[in-house]
């Protein structure tokens, strides 16, 4: 049988789609128990260490300081990370800003979780993103999420990762732009308990 470059295309689009199909059912939002939200994120403060892949605006990557607070709220979780960024290669200073986020169970959606995130630097709401927590287990919580960092110049579809380990939070943002399987932006953050 001839494959013809028709053929050839008329593949590359059917691959596309079911990849797009694949991650649109990956984003869909799961049942978590409360008890599951609590044991990951621990309500509490915490210090950590990010370290961000290389993008249009810094081009070097970042290395970050990391200051967060887990609050209990009555409709579930509140995050909010201090950062401290520094340029990976010179070590000088990026930027400060805060990342708040709600993790809300909300009326009439069972116990579907939605993360909502603002990040601000002086003030000065710099980037965005809203999703569902899509699984989740006694260690680990996954989310699937739309927006923007203030560290790109992308929209992205982001998979946020946290992973309980004693002590430890391992948290990872895999951002991937319009075709779902190539990843932009990856952003790494480890984190300990104090108390």
């Amino acid at each position: 049988m001839k494959v013809t470059i028709a053929h050839f295309l008329v593949s590359i689009i059917l691959i596309m789609l079911f990849l797009c199909l694949l991650n649109k059912v990956n984003g869909m939002a799961a049942n978590v128990p409360p008890a599951d939200l609590v044991a990951v994120l621990r309500p509490g403060r915490y210090t950590g260490e990010g370290k961000y892949a290389p993008t249009d605006h810094y081009p070097n990557g970042l290395n970050a300081k990391l200051y967060m607070t887990v609050t209990k709220t009555q409709t579930g979780l509140d995050t909010s990370v201090q950062v401290e960024a520094f340029d990976a290669v010179t070590g000088n200073i990026a930027y400060n800003g805060v990342r708040n986020a709600t993790f809300d169970y909300k009326p009439n959606h069972g116990d579907n979780v939605f993360k909502n995130s603002k990040s601000f630097i002086g003030g000065k709401l710099v980037s965005s993103s809203h999703g569902t927590l899509t699984s989740s287990s006694k260690d680990k919580l996954v989310i699937s999420s739309s927006g923007s960092w203030h560290t790109s110049s992308y929209e992205h579809n982001i998979i946020n990762t946290i992973k309980k380990d004693g002590d430890k939070l391992y948290a990872t943002f895999d951002n991937t732009g319009i075709i779902p399987f190539l990843h932009s932006h990856i952003m790494d953050e480890v984190y300990t308990y104090q108390n």
